[in-house]
């Protein structure tokens, strides 16, 4: 495979990643009041091999300074705040009211960790 050809195929890949994990975080309920987003890679997947600055995995394809606005964007809701967590949660961290926590898979797929808002 050409270079160009492989940096094409990877950067039309991310932008798919991203837009799955969009899509994923985009939630009715979270368009209004105060919501704490959390999430993290599903643990055992492989993380990111990076070409240049694309060829990202999972959560990797927004990045951890990126997912503030993307999913205020996606919910239009200035309110959310999120983090992204580099471990697998922990016990009681995703158990508050306004807590909403998802695994992020490596195709960018999404999964709530908890009930608070239901999928």
């Amino acid at each position: 495979m050409s270079e160009l050809l492989l940096f094409r195929t990877r950067v039309v890949h991310c932008g798919e990643t991203a837009q799955r994990i969009l899509t994923g975080l985009r939630d009715e309920r979270l368009e209004h009041g105060v919501w704490f987003l959390k999430v993290a890679s599903v643990p055992g997947e492989p993380r990111s091999r990076r070409y240049g600055i694309y060829g990202w995995k999972g959560v990797d394809a927004i990045g951890g300074t990126g997912l503030d606005p993307a999913v205020q964007w996606i919910n239009d809701n200035e309110l959310l705040a999120s983090r992204l967590i580099e471990s697998p949660f922990r016990d009681g961290e995703c158990t508050g009211s306004h807590d909403v926590c998802f695994w992020i898979h490596e195709d960018g797929t999404v999964e709530a960790v908890n009930q608070s808002v239901a999928r």
